[in-house]
């Protein structure tokens, strides 16, 4: 029995780490340029978070104590899989560009080769995502630990906004466990915008900023859409026993109020978790989100064309008694539409200020405006690039440029600390920091993933789990890489890169086609 519970133990740290992925808590490691932009700068600091520290766990565990793991990490099996799928021989190239760039690159060598560990890290756990959430309990487990995560950030997030500040502002200690941002209305360096002469902060969560909470949700919300549409079918109370609250099955006879309970759960999550989106007032989040439901409906026509092309008239009458059993079934579903559009009617005046706040400026340096900003930082990127074509400046050195590209280019203003950031866009960052040929190995992973699924999922009528689920995470993929082109943080911190990839192990795991039961 206790064997039996050690060979589960990596199981239950990798439920830990995905539990802590939101959180910020951590310990600073200050290094020789932490105060390069003369305060406190994020991207050239060392730090070790908590969910490190559970993925760490997760690993040794899994490699040490589970004898079935190290037979599937053994050579042959290595090989095997290798040879089974380009993607795994483009991650190995990968690798072997990022250890090149970190010997031919050493101004900055420190900042490089933590930066380099981070990428291994995050190969490390699409590698434990790919040998581990084959199993669908497994699977299952996580998304559902997913769902209450990203509840919880949204119960955060609501609550942030209400009060405007920290929820644990007066709790110093909560607020460094969470690693919550200290954020208020008066406090510089917080996201917000003015609306009729008063500052609204943006819900943060406990995220380093909206945007990256923004992209969070967006995967928390899919996820709870597909193991909601999921417990409609009753397939996943067979699988996960001890969550069957959650999953029960709903077209049953009698038991009318615990049904009502079950609905009003599912609304709740739902709604709670899309609110909170609204409330980051990200318009990327906002824009990506809407392109991945989009993604998701186009699948599904595709689906339906594919099954079924009758175009018979007199099917009409049939095909609308199928859409009103379809809003009965999905009662849920259209209730929390219903509701956001309510929601959004009614703060459509604070919505449309958002949506034209702060988009251009005729500055030469970043200033709080989106579009010009991100034209700077682009800038910095490409000149950068077009100095070191082949190989990059080096790996998170992309903010010790900006002081050159000022002096190249006669700026004569004062750079302020906080505008001491990345290129806000992970093409041009990439190929700024690890150059073209780093980028095109990257883009090579990405293009074949998307392929791959791209044609499976549009022919394919097979009705497993992961084929269903496929359809979500390639959604939620093809969301990241458009967020990708005006944000950062899925190559620079932390929760972003986490969630990155996951989402691309998750996508292996059906990309070559394996998966137990």
């Amino acid at each position: 029995m206790i064997f039996l519970k050690l060979r589960n133990l990596h199981i239950y740290f990798f439920y830990l780490f995905l539990f802590s992925i939101p959180f910020q808590t951590r310990k600073v490691f200050l290094t020789e340029h932490s105060f390069y932009s003369g305060d406190f700068t994020e991207y050239s600091t060392f730090f070790l978070y908590a969910s490190d520290i559970f993925l760490i766990m997760t690993l040794i565990v899994w490699l040490i104590l589970v004898r079935n793991s190290i037979k599937l990490i053994n050579f042959k099996k290595i090989r095997h899989t290798v040879r089974k799928n380009i993607i795994w021989r483009y991650l190995i190239l990968f690798i072997l560009i990022l250890i090149l760039n970190l010997f031919l690159k050493r101004d900055y060598f420190n900042i490089s080769f933590f930066h380099f560990l981070k990428i291994l890290e995050m190969i490390a756990l699409c590698i434990y995502v790919y040998f581990n959430l084959k199993k669908e309990k497994i699977l299952l487990n996580s998304l559902f630990i997913v769902v209450i995560s990203g509840f919880l950030q949204g119960v955060i997030a609501i609550q942030q906004f209400v009060s405007q500040s920290s929820i644990f502002y007066n709790y110093p200690i909560l607020r460094k466990i969470t690693g919550e941002s200290l954020i208020g209305a008066d406090i510089l360096g917080v996201a917000k915008f003015v609306f009729e002469g008063q500052k609204i902060v943006r819900s943060y969560g406990t995220f380093p900023h909206p945007n990256i909470l923004g992209g969070f949700l967006i995967f928390t919300i899919l996820i709870t859409v597909f193991l909601y549409l999921e417990s409609k079918s009753g397939y996943l109370s067979s699988k996960i026993s001890n969550i069957r609250l959650l999953i029960q099955y709903y077209n049953t006879n009698g038991y009318k109020c615990q049904n009502i309970f079950y609905s009003l759960l599912w609304v709740f999550l739902i709604f709670v978790q899309v609110s909170a989106l609204l409330l980051t007032f990200s318009r990327v989040s906002w824009f990506s989100f809407c392109f991945a439901i989009g993604i998701l409906f186009f699948i599904y026509f595709m689906h339906i064309y594919n099954v079924s092309r009758e175009t018979n008239i007199f099917k009409k009458i049939y095909y609308y008694k199928k859409f009103i059993n379809l809003i009965i079934r999905f009662k849920e579903l259209f209730i929390v539409c219903f509701l956001l559009i309510y929601l959004i009617i009614s703060n459509f005046s604070i919505i449309q200020v958002r949506l034209d706040d702060n988009l251009l400026s005729n500055s030469s340096l970043p200033s709080n405006y989106a579009i010009s900003d991100r034209s700077f930082y682009n800038n910095v990127s490409r000149e950068t690039l077009s100095d070191n074509l082949l190989f990059g400046s080096g790996l998170g050195t992309s903010i010790f440029q900006i002081d050159e590209y000022a002096k190249n280019n006669n700026i004569n203003q004062k750079i302020e600390s906080w505008q001491y950031q990345p290129t806000h866009n992970i093409y041009y960052l990439i190929a700024s920091e690890i150059g073209l040929l780093g980028l095109m190995i990257f883009l090579l992973i990405i293009i074949n993933i998307i392929l791959y699924n791209f044609n499976r999922q549009i022919v394919s009528r097979e009705t497993i789990i992961y084929k269903k689920l496929n359809y979500y995470l390639y959604a939620i993929f093809l969301s990241f890489l458009f967020i990708g082109l005006f944000d950062h943080y899925f190559w620079t911190l932390q929760q972003g890169r986490l969630i990155f990839w996951m989402i691309l192990g998750l996508l292996l795991i059906v990309n070559n086609g394996e998966t137990d039961k």
